[in-house]
């Protein structure tokens, strides 16, 4: 199916809601990774006062998941505009984006060699529990799946 032909109003609508969904919850969490950016220096001075002898490591890890949870948000201010567009790269887009950060979250969770980590890892993790709480990635997927059945695009490929 081509990108310029004319949709139904269903796919529409899912489109439409499924862009503002990802649009909200995307600027939500930059919201919260940039506030983690701010409050960087105070969560490890806050960290060493709960442990007493932090790891050196400890604020550049900070940083750095708080850098790849803005990356993440703009992919995902991307897969809003492009579903906002009516163009079906975005729910592909949105599929990749939810998958990867899946598998960010879990990897990192997976990873945490100590409680120190585990605690930093809560502090930096923080704008996908945005994501959790809303139910996100279960919603997006639910619509997703009816936005490709609408098309026309089956579930299952068939011989």
């Amino acid at each position: 199916m081509n990108e310029e032909t004319i949709l139904p109003k269903r796919v529409r609508l899912i489109f439409r809601i499924l862009s503002l969904l990802t649009l909200v919850v995307g600027f939500v969490g930059f919201l919260i990774a940039a506030d983690s950016i701010a409050t960087g220096p105070i969560n490890y001075r806050a960290l060493q006062h709960l442990h007493g002898q932090t790891h050196p490591s400890a604020l550049r890890l900070l940083y750095f998941l708080a850098s790849a949870n803005v990356v993440f948000n703009l992919a995902l201010f991307y897969a809003g505009g492009l579903l906002w567009k009516l163009k079906r790269r975005g729910l592909l887009v949105l599929i990749y984006v939810l998958a990867m950060e899946i598998f960010y979250v879990l990897v990192s969770a997976a990873t945490a060699p100590s409680n120190e980590y585990g605690i930093i890892l809560g502090i930096g993790l923080m704008p996908f529990a945005i994501q959790a709480v809303t139910a996100f990635p279960i919603v997006a997927g639910v619509l997703i799946f009816f936005a490709y059945r609408y098309l026309g695009i089956p579930a299952r490929p068939t011989e």
